[in-house]
C-alpha cells in the first residue's frame, strides 16, 4: 500500500477525528472509503460523459415506431 500526505482543512479534520473515534475506525480507513466511493462515483460520472459525447439523436427510435412495428406482426 502506497502512503498518501495532503493538507486537510481544520474542520475536515476535526470532522473525520470525530467520525473515526465514534465508528471505532481509523481515519485512514475513514478516506480510503471515502476516496474510493468518489473515485468509483467519479468513474461512472466519465463514462456517461463519454456516452453523451456519442450519442445521436438520429439513432432514437419512437414508442411509436415500435408499437407500429410489432402490432403488425
Amino acid at each position: 500500500m502506497n502512503t498518501l500526505s495532503f493538507q486537510a482543512p481544520e474542520d475536515i479534520e476535526k470532522q473525520l477525528a470525530y467520525f473515526a473515534k465514534e465508528l471505532d475506525r481509523s481515519k485512514g480507513y475513514l478516506i480510503r472509503q471515502a476516496l474510493k466511493q468518489y473515485l468509483e462515483e467519479l468513474e461512472d460520472y466519465m463514462e456517461a460523459k463519454r456516452y453523451k459525447a456519442q450519442y445521436n439523436p438520429k439513432n432514437n427510435v419512437s414508442f411509436a415506431d415500435i408499437k407500429k412495428r410489432y402490432d403488425n406482426n
